[in-house]
């Protein structure tokens, strides 16, 4: 058990944000493709409002007291999954996938549709072996994201006197003396 001159165990808040941000970053990727292909579709109903929505709340967020009133209402309070699922699906990230699935020759799907092939046969097996060069650039914005605000729980965490966040957060460079509470 590694512990630092603070008196916390520092590999419980490594261990948890390694797995924060394998999980997060895995549930985040998944969710984001699936909606960019869905959302990139021709025959989607409903597109132009459906991409409204999803631009307005790229520019006007609800903020943190709606976010947290949504995360209490769903019952996932206090739970990994309030660290993960509201930040599950980040605007930018949605709409740079988008961009890449225009950006593909539809000639590869109409190919794949004589063949026989449906929407998913079509996704899983032919565009998104493609689309690996977006999904390893959004799992990189996903994991990075993720992290920070991994750090920033783990500071509101510890013991209730002042602490060095540098041991914490040594990649964001930063060394804080701050009040931390449980």
């Amino acid at each position: 058990m590694q512990t630092n001159p603070f008196g916390f165990n520092s590999t419980f808040f490594y261990r948890n944000t390694i797995l924060y941000v394998l999980i997060g970053a895995f549930i985040s990727v998944m969710l984001t493709v699936s909606a960019a292909f869905c959302a990139t579709r021709k025959d989607l109903p409903g597109k132009n409002v459906i991409m409204f929505l999803i631009l307005f709340t790229m520019y006007f967020a609800g903020g943190m007291i709606p976010m947290y009133m949504v995360v209490r209402g769903t019952g996932i309070l206090n739970t990994p999954l309030a660290m993960i699922l509201p930040n599950a699906v980040n605007t930018y990230n949605l709409t740079i996938t988008m961009s890449y699935f225009r950006n593909l020759p539809d000639a590869l799907e109409e190919a794949a549709t004589i063949d026989g092939a449906g929407p998913i046969r079509v996704f899983a097996q032919i565009l998104l072996p493609l689309a690996t060069p977006i999904i390893a650039v959004i799992s990189l914005y996903y994991a990075v994201a993720i992290a920070e605000i991994r750090c920033y729980v783990d500071i509101t965490h510890l013991n209730k006197h002042k602490c060095n966040v540098h041991h914490l957060c040594s990649w964001h460079k930063v060394s804080l003396n701050v009040d931390c509470w449980k």
